[in-house]
């Protein structure tokens, strides 16, 4: 097994000790940035260098000041209060620098994190992949490190926001990366335009497996969803159409039934009003099936503008939960 050190404090009190596989090194480019966000972002991804995969090492020693840590950590305060956990113990009731195993996270991006909290500003580059990006947004999430990192989001977003206006290469999971980055380092200007698109075309109540988005964002979008949903049904049930579906509605978009309402091809009613009015749908002067469904669809694809960062972290937060006791 080959190893590497890496020395962030001279007079470090502390060793992080990491491994990894060979194989697992990324070269993701441009290309995978925009077809595959989703797959990009659970993989290692190199932030500075390409690696020779055959003699990349697998084993990593991280000397670090664990002071650094936990000013900057909530929970790496924890991890080494003595009175709680094992690392604590070990620090300073040995003579030797005790070494603590990371087993969970990944080399690089660690290397990454370290390098801004020890504030070795020169080894953070100006400009990172996407995979990167997105694993140290899990890290920073993980050790709530959001402070140390956020001199630098504006400056990695700068170069990654051209491809997050390109909506129509994503689907509803692969953006859920860039709805992680969005909701941690608080961008609103990126969390409205993706939840908006989410609302809009997600089949389901989306699952964000091993991307940590609390429960509360998960839950405004599928409930925009559902409500968007639910007006176009009511207005086919307006015309008697079945079957309608059912909410959830599992299978189903606003995207979906809106292009359907829109390729519908009709035989005028010119008499007939709805006898219940859509709140939003003008129906005046027309009074064709056609153009009301058309209209309908219009008011709900306008009215799902997405979330509002603000008012959703000024609510209560059903996030998952933490686990920063996770190691003793």
């Amino acid at each position: 097994m080959s190893a590497k050190r890496l020395d962030f404090d001279p007079d470090g009190d502390l060793l992080l000790h990491l491994t990894y596989s060979p194989d697992d090194s990324n070269d993701d480019d441009e290309e995978q940035l925009v077809g595959s966000l989703a797959e990009i972002a659970l993989k290692p991804a190199s932030y500075g260098r390409k690696q020779d995969k055959v003699s990349a090492p697998n084993e990593v020693r991280m000397l670090v000041s664990s002071k650094h840590l936990m000013l900057a950590s909530p929970v790496f305060k924890a991890m080494f209060n003595p009175e709680h956990f094992r690392e604590g113990k070990l620090l300073g009731n040995s003579d030797e620098v005790p070494e603590v195993e990371f087993p969970d996270d990944e080399p690089e991006t660690l290397e990454l994190l370290m390098n801004i909290i020890h504030g070795r500003a020169r080894r953070v580059p100006s400009e990172i992949s996407f995979g990167t990006f997105t694993n140290l947004t899990i890290l920073v999430d993980k050790y709530q490190m959001v402070e140390p990192a956020i001199p630098y989001i504006h400056l990695w977003l700068a170069r990654h926001k051209t491809c997050h206006t390109r909506t129509k290469n994503f689907t509803p999971q692969t953006l859920l990366p860039w709805l992680c980055i969005a909701w941690t380092f608080n961008v609103s200007e990126i969390f409205k335009p993706t939840t908006a698109f989410l609302v809009k075309e997600s089949e389901s109540r989306l699952e964000a497996e091993g991307i940590p988005i609390p429960d509360c964002v998960l839950d405004a979008i599928e409930s925009q969803r559902v409500h968007g949903i639910s007006t176009l049904i009511e207005a086919i049930a307006q015309y008697r159409l079945w079957p309608l579906p059912q909410a959830p509605y599992l299978g189903f978009s606003i995207w979906s039934i809106a292009n359907t309402f829109r390729a519908l091809k009709t035989v005028a009613h010119k008499h007939y009003e709805p006898s219940h009015p859509l709140h939003g749908v003008d129906l005046h002067p027309h009074r064709y099936m056609k153009t009301f469904l058309n209209d309908t669809a219009d008011a709900v694809w306008r009215n799902a503008t997405g979330l509002d960062i603000k008012s959703i972290r000024g609510g209560p937060q059903k996030s998952r939960k933490r686990n920063t006791a996770s190691r003793r």
